[in-house]
């Protein structure tokens, strides 16, 4: 599938809007609303990873999703030191999506 720079920008906004999302729920870590409300966050953040083929994304994505649920839900130190991992992650478009400068 082909990804117009419209789409590719749209994406970007969303993922920036996800981390907030997930930076506002690591406060109430002790609320298992929050942690429900992280999950759902990490779900959307893998099937986006997948349709835009971010490869690196996608596997950060689903080894928190992972420890949190091989956790029964629980976030220890070790999940929370890879979501703020996964905050900070930065993605960069694909080589024939960017600008050549000369």
């Amino acid at each position: 599938m082909i990804h117009t720079p419209r789409q590719r920008q749209e994406f970007m906004k969303d993922l920036e809007i996800a981390k907030e999302e997930l930076c506002l729920n690591l406060v109430h870590l002790n609320r298992q609303e929050s942690i429900d409300n992280i999950i759902h966050i990490l779900v959307s953040l893998r099937i986006a990873a997948i349709v835009y083929d971010e490869y690196t994304l996608q596997q950060s994505v689903e080894e928190v999703l992972a420890m949190i649920i091989n956790h029964d839900k629980q976030c220890n130190h070790k999940v929370v030191q890879r979501l703020y991992e996964l905050i900070d992650v930065v993605i960069y478009p694909y080589k024939n999506n960017m600008i050549h400068v000369a």
